[in-house]
């Protein structure tokens, strides 16, 4: 997810929310606004291409516009923690290219 001005830090209404979503919390709606301040972003094209290419969950609403639940953005930070996490420890994981011979061991 590229485009990030800065290190992901969490508004003061989302940091507490994070580490504790009830059901009742998880299912409040963010604007587009809001979800740019919390990945500390530039623009909101950005956000949309997130939303095309399916790396991010969001709902549109009858007046076309774009939500985010604080659950769906809790877990999309997560993520990018848990990745930090991975990268700062040296974790390489190769992705499975699928370019396996399907015939290997058949003749």
């Amino acid at each position: 997810m590229n485009g990030m001005t800065s290190s992901v830090s969490m508004p003061n209404f989302l940091s507490d929310t994070c580490d504790k979503t009830t059901e009742i919390d998880g299912n409040r709606l963010l604007s587009l606004r809001e979800v740019i301040k919390v990945f500390n972003i530039s623009s909101p094209e950005i956000i949309h291409n997130w939303l095309e290419g399916d790396s991010f969950p969001g709902v549109k609403i009858i007046n076309g516009q774009r939500k985010f639940r604080v659950a769906d953005v809790c877990a999309v930070l997560a993520q990018i923690d848990e990745i930090k996490a991975r990268n700062a420890a040296g974790y390489i994981e190769i992705p499975d290219s699928g370019d396996e011979d399907p015939y290997a061991g058949r003749y």
